[in-house]
């Protein structure tokens, strides 16, 4: 059964799959290939902690993802708290990104996963 992201996809990462996206605002999101089942298998998860679409942008020219899934939030603090449960659900540190979120700047945000302790 697949896990339940809340995240809107999966687009292909391109500048044409990002033109689905409009507006600048917070976001987390999961890279990884499309699989079989219609989604993800996600291999990085992050966050945009002001423009999702420029931080997405980036992957498109780092070219090591090919599709995407996302999530817009109305703030940094909720965009961080997404991530953080992203990160957990999908494997923590069998991701690529092996370094759990830090907590956006100027903040000392702690992880409300269970037992998380970050």
């Amino acid at each position: 059964m697949p896990l339940n992201s809340g995240l809107y996809g999966p687009h292909l990462l391109t500048t044409t799959g990002l033109s689905a996206l409009s507006g600048v605002a917070p976001g987390a999101y999961v890279l990884g290939a499309k699989n079989t089942l219609g989604g993800v298998n996600v291999n990085y998860v992050g966050r945009a902690d002001v423009d999702l679409i420029a931080r997405l942008e980036d992957h498109v020219a780092a070219g090591n993802y090919t599709h995407f899934k996302y999530a817009f939030y109305e703030t940094r603090i909720k965009a961080y708290r997404a991530e953080c449960a992203l990160f957990h659900m999908f494997g923590a540190y069998t991701l690529d990104n092996k370094v759990h979120p830090a907590s956006p700047k100027n903040l000392n945000l702690a992880c409300s996963h269970p037992g998380c302790g970050r």
